[in-house]
């Protein structure tokens, strides 16, 4: 353990002193929304794309977390094409976040405005006056209501979403940014209505850049160098550099109930990372993570991150997290290593018509000790890792017509929750005389329990030049059950999605669906108000 620590003190160290004195690591956030499904790809929108590379990783905020769910593999002016992480699922309206470089100031114009030494006394002050008129806040806001009506039972489901971020505050190196979540359920019970809503707050946080090397972050902020650590209320001190970047972070855990600040739950970590390419798209990175309950050891565990672009046609995503602590249900812990999530993806691009993407998971239940002590003996005998592999394939047939299969299968060492699936999509677009365009996608799945076959019938359409997508779909489901009396069953759905553009920054959505199984009759509605800003 000494060695081990001694290695990291050492790699850290030459990050954070070493050669590198350039840099324009510091991470800013951009905020998308998913538009199209298909099987294989998943479409977004984003106010700009400039700063997004080919081959980057998009993420979700999940519970306290920022999760890796996406990478990058096409984009245009203000859209993307991506690859769903698997384990994943998306639908319309999905809020996603890209996590890019900061602009950085071109330090070389300085001589051009002020070339003797009696003007560049003022420099200082016409620079940041440039930059104040293009510094705005910038955000969203969106609202969302998802409510679902089945033999008169209503349940409903609201969410509020409020993001914003202001970069150099007139040009000071002062920048903010924040991210908030309000949940309120519904749950009607049959006329005994049950309404409970809760506040997440996962970002509140103040960024001082000191000449575009050493960020010094503190308040409720997520890391964008160590995504797997979630929320943390705190201070984070980091130095960036041409060749790499390295940091300390200190501070407390949300409260797991409450999410409001709770001082029982002191971490500390550190971590580093080499880049290797000037853009800084393509990374390796370790850190070290030390999460306490009542200045008990918690979790003690190392993750490791890499993100590169081998080629123009090969991109690859890795990550994986490593304890470093165990205790026994007697009470007795020490240094134990413990594989508790490796993943591994990779996209080749063969041709312009042509490409395959592969990877590979193993997860494992991470165990806080400490928070989970009176569950302890249950989770030290139930803990089975879950492997899962997944491939896939798309071939464009034509210039309008595009064909893709995948196959994936789940396993789990206690044979329990497996699962496997083949599924196929072939999609038609701009529609010689309706336009538009047509996607048919069928997939048989089967587990433990059962199998059943999912067929999916989606038509869009755009008017008012853009403004207005129009989606009828249709799907069809056929169950069967093994080793039950249960009599095979299927399912049927219908219904139209809409976006509607009102401005350039404000949309809405609406959805409706009517699905029937068994004499039983379901309505969902779905609406999701955005404004950005």
């Amino acid at each position: 353990m000494k060695k081990l620590i001694l290695l990291l003190f050492l790699f850290f160290g030459w990050v954070l002193t070493g050669e590198a004195q350039q840099s324009s690591a510091a991470k800013d956030s951009i905020q998308g929304k998913v538009t199209f499904l298909t099987s294989d790809n998943i479409y977004l929108n984003f106010d700009q794309t400039d700063r997004i590379q080919v081959g980057d990783t998009l993420y979700r905020v999940q519970n306290q977390s920022l999760i890796p769910v996406l990478v990058l593999y096409r984009k245009s002016s203000v859209s993307v094409i991506s690859k769903p992480i698997p384990g994943n699922t998306f639908k319309v309206g999905d809020q996603i976040v890209a996590l890019v470089a900061k602009p950085v100031e071109k330090k070389e114009e300085k001589p051009v405005v002020a070339p003797l030494p009696t003007p560049q006394k003022s420099t200082p002050k016409l620079a940041p006056k440039t930059e104040r008129k293009e510094e705005t806040l910038r955000g969203t806001v969106a609202v969302n209501n998802y409510s679902t009506l089945t033999d008169g039972d209503f349940s409903s489901r609201s969410v509020a979403r409020v993001s914003a971020h202001a970069n150099d505050i007139n040009g000071s190196g002062l920048s903010f940014r924040t991210y908030a979540r309000y949940r309120q359920n519904r749950i009607d019970r049959n006329a005994q209505q049950d309404v409970f809503g809760k506040f997440f707050l996962y970002e509140f946080a103040l960024d001082y850049n000191i000449e575009d090397r050493f960020t010094i972050t503190a308040g409720r902020f997520i890391n964008r160098n160590m995504v797997s650590v979630g929320a943390m209320d705190g201070l984070k001190l980091e130095k960036n550099g041409r060749m790499g970047f390295g940091g300390v972070v200190v501070g407390f855990r949300p409260d797991p109930v409450s999410f409001g600040l709770n001082t029982n739950l002191m971490e500390f970590g550190a971590y580093a990372g080499l880049y290797h390419n000037k853009s800084h798209s393509s990374f390796t990175s370790l850190g070290f993570m030390e999460q306490t309950n009542k200045r008990l050891t918690d979790r003690r565990y190392l993750y490791m991150q890499h993100q590169s672009n081998l080629s123009e046609k090969v991109s690859l995503f890795a990550s994986s997290e490593l304890d470093l602590y165990q205790k026994d249900s007697s009470g007795l812990g020490g240094m134990s290593t413990r594989l508790s999530n490796l993943f591994v993806t990779a996209n080749y691009r063969l041709s312009s018509a042509f490409n395959v993407s592969a990877s590979y998971d193993v997860r494992r239940n991470f165990i806080l000790y400490e928070s989970f002590a009176e569950e302890l003996d249950r989770l030290l005998r139930d803990d089975p890792y879950r492997t899962g592999l997944r491939l896939r394939a798309n071939y464009r047939l034509s210039k309008y017509i595009r064909w893709g299969v995948a196959v994936s299968r789940r396993l789990q060492s206690d044979k329990k929750n497996e699962y496997s699936q083949i599924s196929s999509t072939l999609q038609f677009t701009k529609i010689p005389g309706i336009q538009g365009n047509l996607m048919l996608m069928g997939s048989i799945n089967k587990n433990a329990f059962l199998s059943y076959q999912s067929y999916l019938l989606r038509y869009s359409k755009d008017f008012w030049k853009g403004r207005v997508t129009l989606s009828p779909y249709g799907r069809y489901l056929n169950y069967s059950y093994f080793n039950t009396e249960t009599p095979d069953t299927w399912q049927v759905y219908a219904g139209m999605d809409t976006n509607l553009d009102i401005t350039n920054r404000l949309s809405l959505r609406l959805l409706y669906d009517y699905s029937t199984r068994n004499s039983t009759i379901t309505h969902r509605f779905n609406i999701n108000l955005t404004q950005r800003f």
